[in-house]
């Protein structure tokens, strides 16, 4: 299924970096660093080589510029928009300018200095030097780096100049001594540093980072060739080349988060919960063209302005806006919310959703929730585990946040809204919607299409202000509007065509479109309406584009998510990512595409992809291209969805490639970044119109998916993938893909904490699985036995566990022999038989540690530290304990961290240390409330609780007794959250 040929296009979806340099010899000490080199063309005839670089994520580019500022800005601008890297270094020798930066050392560049220009006076030369810092995330991984290699280089963060002029006389030297009296923190000279960094800032908007890096192989001084003979500049060359190489192992690409902008290198990092008091603000850019809708902007400003301070909160006031899809809803939200923001109403800023509402999966509002967790900081492991759990938390951070906007856009009925309301309070709620909610509680604006004088506006701004046309064809201009429906979206796109089309008339391109719609009229009759005044706009649009721009917009609207990233995209059209986005950049220029607030992310409005859909599916010329590309996708994802899940413990399938070379972090936020794609490319495993072999990638997906989403606690996505799987499976015939589909839905369940539920699905699953003629699979047996214990069948758990532990055993499966033992010395110690649990809980944690699965050690460490405590062995639970915390530290695993903590505390009470004890208590519950482990935080509560009773502290007890039942509640532990209040009233 996985052929070579897809593992060779994958093998291209790397981050790029390009090195540049001026010189053959520099070219020369960065080539020998990278492997498989591949040459590559451009149109203009500009030459890089393509390789990799050792056990890294990057693609690395070298290319070989020449001498001289202008020429570097020059190709560094070309290449930097051919290849779109992240990041961007200048690899070269250099000159000294002081003498403490001896021959052999590194300059890196915090500042480049570009020296020419200036005005003569009177007085004298006057310098007007322009700067260029280098970025600050380069800059601080070389710093790190050159530590790191002081035995090898001796390395300087320092400033750069550059100049055109070559040091080689006593004239030059004078230059010298005039650069080190104007520029005095200037430490070396060189050619082409400010021409590569001129460009580099050119697209620095765009995410690029980009470095100067010199090794010195001369003095800036009349002898300078006497160093270079003597091999000076290939020691220098070299030393560079070396530091440059470094930085990029130790610097991870970044990738777009649907949470926000992460760097790889925090993802999966200590994270203490939601984020910090003060503005948080997740609104996209004001739109670029907006006009009218005067009172609607001041009817919406008088909701959304704040009260008298002196006023009691009510409730939440919610608005509507509704109007035709394309009427601008979405633009106006915006507008007055940036302008609300700017007026300083809502001090805690502002939330924004797309709710999808007309999307092919609608965002349901319990996915909603967890996004707009998400852009408050709470996200991933730290998630409480129900959706009623979370809206309680989402309404419990809003209540202690400053007055903020929630702008609920793209809503297809009250349903989608009405669980997200904050409630009481002080917060204000913005829906977007194509249908009047009359049967809800709102202040309701309805927008139709615009006036011909906004409509002339919004066109006038969309073209260049030499532009004369529309002063010179006003009739034309009119009969354009009126073509578009007066309706924004239409009169955008009909403005992008004017700007592409500059010599042509207005009065041409209406009737082109007049045209096409006379067309659509003909073969819709009387269904043809306002809203179809887009069709004809589009159609126009497609027939002068180039028809490389007009299929890659037919294939990007077959992806399943809310938003395309590069990967993605690259897949459907089919090319390496670095070619891809300059696809994405022109649609965005035609309208067709928007700019998303994550970075390297785009938006397709649902008009404009329906549209394009359809556009597919009538292409007569290429009918069997979204089924091949809809394949291409499922099968990109299911091959880097595996290489991913290794880092999450899963194991290599066949054919496996490790795509993020040894990143973790990488791997994460990848799976982080197209986690909306992923799930929604899975459910096309129940999707009968698509072809065999995508249905059968698509349930192979959903089943690799399964860790990636248990670890995210995206336990109603599991639900909706492996059910998805299930019915593919089903009408494939394949037993033991339907299996394993209700084994994932029962862990779904049991995240649900709908464990009876998980039970029974556990109970079909096996039956499936008998079909096999195959033995059961240890993974049910165990899972099954987790579910039952939480319906207090320890007996029938046990009778599960000890099942699955013969079935590992039987397939030499050590890693999930160790869970088995786990669980299997875990009934045994509630069973009163801690003495038996201690040599399983101490198997298994050898077993963790010899597979390299350092959770699951620290987990069997954690259990074995309780049971040794139990029957009092303490010297040996402490050392348990304390190997457990060590573990968990360095993995930065909150919970671990506080399961240990408290374990501690237990131990320090049952040696009678009563203050230690309430200390490690408290820090214990801390550390799991910062990683959202909500129910034991309450069972740390309650222990320090009786311990503080104990010690006759009642009225320092309750109110831990009252903070346990809050954690509890937090869990959607009902009877626990009761009993802890009962036991604080005594």
């Amino acid at each position: 299924m996985i052929t070579r040929q897809y593992l060779d296009f994958m093998s291209r979806i790397q981050p790029t970096a390009v090195i540049l340099t001026a010189l053959a010899v520099e070219y020369d000490a960065v080539r020998a660093h990278l492997m498989d080199t591949q040459e590559r063309v451009h149109d203009n005839g500009t030459r890089v080589e393509h390789g990799r670089l050792g056990n890294t994520p990057w693609s690395v580019a070298i290319a070989e510029l020449g001498t001289g500022a202008v020429n570097a800005a020059a190709l560094t601008t070309q290449i930097v928009g051919w290849l779109r890297p992240q990041v961007l270094l200048f690899v070269g020798v250099a000159g000294s300018l002081k003498d403490d930066i001896a021959i052999g050392d590194v300059i890196v560049g915090t500042k480049v200095y570009s020296i020419h220009g200036g005005k003569h006076s009177p007085q004298g030369f006057h310098a007007r030097p322009e700067v260029w810092h280098g970025a600050h995330r380069l800059v601080q991984t070389a710093r790190s780096v050159l530590r790191d290699m002081r035995d090898d280089v001796r390395g300087h963060c320092k400033p750069i100049a550059c100049s055109d002029a070559v040091l080689a006389d006593d004239e030059s030297s004078a230059f010298a001594e005039f650069i080190q009296r104007t520029y005095n923190d200037a430490c070396a000279i060189e050619m082409e540093g400010s021409g590569a960094a001129h460009a580099a800032h050119a697209a620095h908007l765009n995410g690029l980072e980009a470095l100067v890096i010199r090794g010195i192989s001369n003095r800036a001084a009349p002898d300078r060739h006497e160093a270079d003979a003597s091999g000076a500049r290939q020691q220098a060359a070299g030393q560079a080349a070396a530091v440059a190489v470094a930085i990029l192992n130790k610097q991870q690409p970044y990738l777009a988060s649907p949470v926000g902008t992460f760097s790889s290198d925090v993802i999966g990092h200590l994270h203490t919960g939601e984020n910090e008091p003060g503005a948080i603000c997740t609104l996209p850019d004001q739109p670029l063209a907006f006009t009218g809708r005067t009172t609607e902007i001041g009817g919406l400003r008088g909701v959304l302005r704040p009260g008298p301070a002196t006023a009691e909160p009510g409730p939440g006031a919610v608005c509507a806006i509704a109007g035709l899809g394309g009427a601008g809803k979405t633009a106006l939200a915006l507008h007055v919310a940036h302008d609300a923001l700017t007026k300083g109403w809502f001090p805690g800023g502002a939330l924004f959703i797309d709710l999808l509402g007309y999307h092919d999966e609608p965002l349901t509002p319990d996915q909603a929730v967890v996004s707009l967790l998400a852009d408050l900081g709470i996200h991933g492991p730290q998630l409480p585990p129900t959706p009623d759990a979370r809206y309680r938390r989402f309404r419990d951070v809003l209540s202690r946040r400053e007055r903020m906007l929630l702008l609920l856009d793209n809503a297809a009925d009250p349903t989608q809204v009405a669980p997200l309301l904050p409630g009481k309070g002080k917060h204000q709620v913005l829906i977007t919607s194509r249908r009047v909610f009359d049967s809800f509680p709102v202040q309701q604006f309805r927008i139709e299409e615009l006036s011909p004088e906004e409509s002339r506006r919004l066109l006038a701004q969309s073209l260049q202000p030499d532009d004369d046309r529309m002063s010179e064809e006003e009739q034309a201009t009119d009969r354009l509007a009126r073509l578009c429906g007066h309706l924004p979206l239409a009169l955008v796109i009909a403005g992008a065509i004017l700007r592409r089309r500059r010599s042509s008339t207005i009065s041409a391109i209406a009737e082109e479109i007049s045209a096409m719609g006379h067309r659509i009229r003909a073969q819709d009759g009387d269904q043809y309406g306002r809203q179809h005044a887009l069709e004809p706009v589009l159609d126009t649009l497609y027939a002068h584009l180039a028809p490389e721009m007009t299929r890659a917009m037919r294939m990007l609207a077959l992806h399943p998510g809310p938003t395309l990233g590069p990967f993605s995209a690259a897949l459907l059209i089919a090319v390496p990512v670095m070619d891809v986005l300059p696809v994405l950049d022109g649609l965005t220029a035609e309208c067709l595409l928007t700019a998303h607030p994550n970075p390297r992310h785009w938006k397709m409005h649902d008009l404009v992809r329906s549209h394009a859909r359809a556009s597919a599916q009538q292409d007569a010329a290429a009918p069997e291209a979204p089924a091949e590309a809809r394949h291409r996708l499922v099968i990109g994802y299911f091959t880097l969805g595996a290489s991913a899940m290794t880092y999450l413990g899963g194991e290599p399938i066949s054919e496996h490639k490790d795509f993020f070379h040894g990143s973790r972090d990488l791997a994460l936020t990848w799976l982080a970044s197209e986690h909306n794609g992923l799930v929604a490319a899975a459910l096309w495993a129940a999707d009968r119109q698509a072809r065999t072999e995508t249905r059968q990638t698509a349930i192979l997906l959903a089943h690799i998916l399964r860790r990636h989403l248990i670890h995210s606690r995206a336990f109603d996505d599991l639900l909706r993938v492996s059910q998805a799987a299930w019915d593919g499976a089903r009408d494939l015939d394949d037993s033991g893909g339907q299996a394993m589909s209700l084994d994932a839905q029962g862990q779904a369940l049991h995240g649900l904490r709908r464990f009876e539920d998980a039970v029974q699905k556990y109970r079909q699953a096996m039956a499936a699985w008998e079909l096999t003629e195959q033995e059961h699979p240890g993974g049910i047996l165990n899972n099954l036995g987790l579910s039952l214990r939480q319906c207090g069948r320890r007996e029938e758990a046990l009778d599960a566990y000890l099942a699955a532990l013969t079935a590992h055993r039987s397939h030499g499966d050590q890693r999930e022999e160790a869970s088995a033992l786990i669980n299997i010395g875990a009934i045994m110690s509630e069973q009163d038989h801690p003495e038996s649990a201690i040599p399983l809980l101490a198997k298994a944690a050898d077993l963790f540690a010899a597979v390299g699965d350092p959770y699951g050690e620290a987990g069997a460490r954690n259990s074995l530290g309780v049971v040794l405590t139990q029957v009092g062995q303490m010297r040996s639970a402490y050392a348990s304990l304390e190997h457990a915390y060590k573990l968990s530290r360095s993995l930065n695993d909150t919970c671990g961290v506080g399961l240990a903590t408290n374990h501690v505390g237990v131990l320090l009470e049952l040696q009678g240390d009563f203050g230690s004890a309430l200390e490690w208590f408290k820090q214990a519950r801390d550390l799991l409330r910062a990683g959202h482990e909500w129910y034991k935080a309450g069972d740390v509560g309650c222990n320090a609780a009786r311990l503080l009773r104990a010690q006759g502290l009642d009225a320092t007890a309750r109110e831990f007794w009252a903070d346990a039942a809050a954690d509890y509640e937090l869990a959607s532990a009902s009877d626990e959250a009761e009993d802890a209040r009962r036991q604080g009233q005594l």
